[in-house]
């Protein structure tokens, strides 16, 4: 996928496996990547279709802190932007990005500028099905989107487990 900006609408996240799961970045044009995460570890891997590979990680589980790397650099970081607040604060090569939810109760994610220009928004494919929609709301660098949509699928995992919680 590269350091490019996206030009497509809509790109479909389908996702297959139980504790490896892979979720494939479709646009009407074909595969843009492969993201791979595991259960049982901190980190995934993105392998976009021009070869080229991310990683994506917990870096802190206690302070709820995500890296993306590139070839051990560090080109993005996410954490929440205050203790009882669902949004994240993303720094993406050296600009700020604010990743936040529609309301209390949507699973809709989105990504703003700094400016409040929307980027992006996540949303999930269905209650009884895995995957997103993402759709592309203004000029944006393909890395990014493959970072927002991860943090996205992090949170939805986190809200299960607590709601799966709660329920028990």
């Amino acid at each position: 996928m590269g350091e490019q900006t996206l030009s497509t609408d809509e790109i479909e996240v389908t996702i297959r496996g139980f504790f490896t799961t892979h979720h494939s970045f479709l646009t009407a044009t074909g595969s843009l990547g492969e993201l791979t995460l595991n259960g049982f570890r901190r980190c995934g891997r993105f392998v976009g279709a021009d070869g080229r590979t991310l990683e994506l990680c917990l870096a802190d589980a206690w302070r709820q802190r995500y890296e993306l790397r590139e070839a051990g650099w560090v080109r993005g970081e996410a954490r929440p932007k205050s203790a009882w607040r669902r949004e994240l604060t993303v720094r993406f090569d050296e600009r700020d990005y604010l990743l936040s939810p529609r309301g209390a109760f949507s699973r809709d994610w989105f990504l703003t500028a700094a400016d409040g220009t929307p980027l992006l928004a996540v949303r999930p494919r269905g209650f009884f099905k895995r995957g997103a929609f993402l759709d592309i709301l203004g000029a944006l660098d393909g890395d990014l989107l493959v970072f927002a949509y991860y943090l996205a699928e992090k949170r939805w995992e986190a809200e299960g487990a607590a709601a799966a919680a709660a329920a028990s």
